[in-house]
């Protein structure tokens, strides 16, 4: 049994309940690699809870982007309305500013709650915030009696 087979068959373990979304984020995660070069972003942490996704956007404007929360998932989308001629060349001699339009995934685990976005200077921030859990030290369940 190679690796891969091994990984999926403790990933089918009957003892993991409730981790679909988990196991939806990982093959979500295997599929986008090697597409995720366009648009570069950062993700930095602002203090325990909030984190904020930066993705550079130059040359769009703020009706040229979307950003939609979905449950665990975050979607920003950017589409040009228009591609605008620069005025003072009629003949491109190099084109190297990428204004494609994109789509770029981010999975969000649990408790990740999006809380707003805004864009300036050609960057685009996403702030996710992680709601606060009680202890760490679990929680006991009561046992009710049937009848």
């Amino acid at each position: 049994m190679d690796r891969e087979d091994q990984i999926l068959n403790l990933l089918e373990h009957p003892s993991l309940l409730g981790f679909e979304p988990l196991f939806n984020h990982l093959d979500f995660l295997s599929k986008q690699r090697g597409s995720d070069a366009y648009p570069p972003f950062d993700v930095l942490l602002r203090g325990e809870s909030t984190l904020v996704v930066r993705v550079a956007v130059a040359g769009f404007t703020r009706n040229d982007l979307r950003v939609i929360a979905q449950p665990h998932q975050l979607l920003v989308l950017g589409k040009r309305s228009q591609d605008e001629p620069t005025p003072e060349a009629t003949d491109v001699f190099h084109s190297g500013i990428a204004l494609r339009g994109f789509q770029r995934r981010f999975a969000l685990g649990p408790g990740l709650t999006v809380e707003g976005a805004s864009v300036a200077d050609g960057i685009l921030e996403v702030t996710l915030n992680r709601a606060q859990t009680g202890s760490d030290s679990g929680e006991e369940i009561n046992i009710q009696a049937r009848q």
